[in-house]
């Protein structure tokens, strides 16, 4: 008899912490609470952390497409096979079925090319977490968003056509003066009335400053900031008294004084709705 004795303590070292490495991993895997897998470099599966088995209630890792929800394999497939032809990162959103109800929930799938020294694929590295919960939470902030959105819109198409009933109303005036002038005096609005009352036509007066319809010495006198000033402090002001109008004529005039405010209790202007001759 004859024989021959080789050395394989380095191949036996080699394939004892490879052994190990893979039983490390598989700790680890079975350990985190997504759904861990591996498959070959063809895109075969090879293994699951426990967690599959435990929500699928399968016992292979095999037919893994009777677990997904049919509307969505298709779309997971052409990810799927997009990510292995051009060897990059795989990531979809899909619904796997759970074994303890039957209800299909969303999961994040994503997965790894794992490459050796060479720079060839030797495996995929993937994981599955269940997003159904922040989906649904999302579907729900979508929800009141547009829930949201309609009720802006219709509060702003009611705001509209009650601007423009308001607007069609005061222009359509014309026994009386109406204007609006903002928190710095200044004159926003003019109706039809002020111009026969006051003489200035809108383009000529707003944007001019309200102190502008009071005599040299009233404006002297502080009487338009009186007026405003009294307004605010007590809610609204009354006051007779001569006006200007354009062409230097005086006029004999009752004015009411409204202060409008916002939402937030910011002071926006002044509301004017009546200056008369008497």
């Amino acid at each position: 008899m004859s024989g021959v004795n080789f050395d394989i303590t380095a191949t036996k070292i080699a394939e004892q912490r490879l052994s190990e490495s893979e039983r490390s991993f598989r700790r680890l895997a079975d350990a985190m609470p997504q759904i861990v897998w591996t498959s070959n470099a063809d895109g075969d599966a090879e293994y699951c952390n426990r967690q599959w088995y435990a929500y699928t209630g399968s016992s292979t890792i095999q037919e893994i497409s009777q677990f997904v929800e049919p509307d969505d394999w298709e779309t997971a497939g052409r990810e799927w096979r997009k990510a292995l032809e051009s060897q990059s990162p795989f990531t979809c959103e899909l619904r796997l079925k759970r074994a303890s109800d039957n209800s299909y929930r969303w999961h994040l799938s994503r997965a790894l090319p794992i490459r050796g020294e060479d720079g060839r694929i030797l495996q995929w590295c993937g994981t599955s977490t269940d997003i159904d919960d922040y989906k649904k939470a999302q579907a729900q902030v979508q929800s009141l968003n547009r829930n949201l959105e309609r009720l802006v819109e219709e509060r702003s198409a009611a705001l509209a056509e009650s601007e423009l009933r308001y607007r069609l109303l005061v222009e359509g005036v014309k026994d009386y003066a109406i204007f609006l002038i903002n928190a710095q005096g200044l004159v926003k609005s003019w109706n039809r009335g002020a111009e026969q009352l006051m003489g200035y036509q809108s383009l000529a007066i707003v944007g001019q400053h309200f102190s502008t319809f009071y005599s040299p010495a009233d404006v002297k006198a502080g009487a338009p900031q009186e007026s405003l000033r009294v307004a605010v402090a007590e809610g609204r002001s009354y006051h007779e008294g001569w006006r200007l109008r354009q062409d230097g004529g005086e006029f004999w005039a009752g004015v009411v004084t409204t202060p409008l405010f916002d939402s937030a209790g910011q002071l926006r202007g002044y509301h004017i709705p009546k200056s008369f001759a008497t």
